[in-house]
């Protein structure tokens, strides 16, 4: 049976975050899924799920393939992002508190992430965050 690719994982979270959680399924198994197996899965998975368009996509793409040390942090704070997450939603879903240091790290990526975009209109619905011109920066060292 063929494991389904970053950009085919079906998308039912109903959130964006727990979609990116479902990228390590059947966690409860012995062997789960893993879906982000090397620094372009995060950015097929990003196009998939509508994080990025196709320009950004390619952008970053080209910046994994100039630079291979940047991919391999993409990676890591990708798994590590997801697994916070991961964590935090598990905790909440169990009536528990998540862990401060998980909490602190969501804040720190999306403190991040938001630094890189723009508010744009947004038909009818005022201003929203767009990440889509933002420079493929990987460089997340304080992280």
């Amino acid at each position: 049976m063929e494991t389904p690719g970053a950009s085919r994982i079906s998308l039912v979270g109903g959130n964006l975050a727990l979609d990116f959680a479902n990228t390590a399924a059947a966690r409860f198994l012995p062997e789960p899924t893993e879906h982000l197996h090397i620094p372009s899965d995060v950015v097929d998975w990003s196009l998939h799920a509508g994080v990025v368009d196709s320009a950004a996509a390619k952008r970053a793409a080209a910046a994994i393939a100039k630079d291979s040390e940047a991919g391999a942090r993409l990676l890591r704070h990708a798994l590590q992002l997801r697994e916070a997450v991961h964590r935090t939603g598990m905790a909440i879903a169990h009536g528990g508190q998540p862990a401060t240091a998980d909490l602190d790290a969501l804040k720190d990526y999306a403190r991040k992430a938001i630094a890189t975009a723009s508010l744009v209109p947004v038909a009818d619905a005022g201003y929203a965050f767009d990440f889509s011109a933002a420079p493929p920066e990987f460089d997340t060292t304080t992280l």
